[in-house]
């Protein structure tokens, strides 16, 4: 199977441009050109009408389009299968937005291990928009998110709620917190609603960070306030003088579990999700 095909055509149908498709792929023009005029033979239709105006996709270009992403991601199912068939019986990819792995990791593959002897896991860590992108693209198999993204190719599961506190090494009261020395947790649009609803005075701060492993890092270098999971500022407690401003309202961030629909009733996946429910539930 040409897979450079599909991949060409797919990318084409994305940028609309012979010139930064081949860009993006790192091929010349004539080339993403040679492989369109390729597959338009091998259907038998043509698929990209080019004017001054510039490219646009046919009727035929457009109903390809779904048939060319799930030939892609078969493709790369197969090959992923075969090249990883060792001692396991599967592998299955796990990504985690950075503030569940922060806190969870260990014991969440722990269990995991446990659970699912003879499975091998990888375990990716980043933003619920990378992870929800992977799962569309067949790159991942489950993803733990903060941000769910609502597709017709995505199962998305409520799991429970992350707490965070808030965490200061310059106020111990709420009333002496101020914007200036104030770390923005830039989680979730869930979250900065939340936020801006209990603590309009600190929404509109100089600084604003994402994961939370990087706020304990700011955390640690300047005197500063700011939010982080309940449990993951002790190890750093004592160095930084890190406490709880207890009488700060918490904020609680919903976990989903995301699949793709295709792997929804797969048993495996059926089990780990029963797994991550009595986990985060």
């Amino acid at each position: 199977m040409d897979t450079q095909l599909l991949e060409t055509f797919t990318d084409l149908m994305e940028t609309k441009s012979f010139n930064q498709t081949a860009e993006r792929l790192g091929i010349t023009q004539s080339t993403v050109s040679h492989r369109i005029r390729t597959l338009e033979t091998l259907l038998g239709k043509r698929l990209f009408n080019r004017s001054r105006a510039g490219t646009h996709p046919t009727i035929a270009g457009n109903r390809f389009l779904e048939h060319a992403r799930a030939l892609n991601l078969e493709w790369r199912e197969a090959v992923r299968h075969v090249s990883t068939a060792r001692a396991f019986d599967r592998v299955i990819r796990l990504g985690m937005h950075h503030d569940i792995a922060s806190g969870r990791a260990g014991t969440t593959i722990q269990q995991l291990r446990a659970q699912f002897s003879q499975t091998s896991f990888f375990l990716g860590v980043d933003f619920s928009t990378k992870i929800v992108a992977d799962l569309m693209d067949g790159n991942l198999d489950f993803g733990l998110i903060l941000t769910p993204h609502y597709s017709p190719d995505l199962h998305i599961m409520p799991l429970g709620d992350l707490n965070y506190q808030m965490i200061s090494n310059a106020a111990f009261n709420l009333d002496r917190v101020s914007a200036e020395h104030y770390i923005f947790p830039d989680v979730s649009p869930v979250f900065a609603q939340t936020h801006k609803q209990l603590l309009p005075q600190l929404t509109d701060t100089q600084v604003s960070c994402g994961p939370s492993s990087a706020i304990a890092t700011l955390l640690q270098t300047m005197s500063a306030t700011s939010y982080l999971p309940q449990g993951t500022m002790d190890p750093t407690a004592a160095k930084t003088r890190l406490h709880v401003l207890n009488d700060a309202p918490d904020i609680s961030q919903p976990i989903y579990a995301a699949v793709h629909v295709r792997n929804r009733h797969v048993h495996i996946h059926m089990q780990m999700m029963d797994v991550f429910h009595q986990m985060f539930g």
